[in-house]
């Protein structure tokens, strides 16, 4: 009953809780998607463009951050500040690969806050950076 008033109203879906924060930016766009028969406003078109240069801007600093990571005790923080960045504008502006890889690429800069990275995590590290890397190239 509610879902029926809340859609006269002009809701295009609901989105109940609990969500996977991960996968929201995926729900929303597939709402979107069927709202809009997959036509995109020119202002989000500038706006993945715009986002599209900044994530191929901000490899070449993510690859130096996790090459640093061993001798750097601020490229962690570094690392992660950048990680946040790219993982929260790229699921809201399209780029839900960018955003998932970025968010794990988050996470694991937090946990490394407080340890010291094993050789498990360094290769995690670069193995992210690479894919966010080959993702600038291919959305660039």
């Amino acid at each position: 009953l509610e879902i029926a008033a809340l859609r006269a109203l002009g809701s295009l879906d609901i989105i109940s809780k609990p969500f996977d924060p991960m996968g929201l930016s995926l729900l929303i766009a597939e709402i979107w998607k069927r709202a809009h028969s997959g036509a995109v406003p020119e202002h989000l078109v500038a706006l993945r463009r715009s986002f599209a240069k900044r994530l191929h801007s901000a490899v070449p600093e993510l690859l130096r951050l996790v090459a640093a990571v061993t001798t750097n005790p601020d490229a962690i923080a570094g690392l992660h500040r950048l990680a946040h960045e790219l993982a929260g504008s790229g699921g809201a502006v399209g780029f839900p690969e960018v955003s998932r890889l970025a968010g794990e690429l988050e996470v694991l800069a937090a946990e490394l806050r407080s340890r010291a990275p094993a050789s498990a995590d360094l290769a995690r590290l670069d193995s992210l950076a690479s894919a966010l890397a080959s993702l600038s190239i291919s959305e660039g």
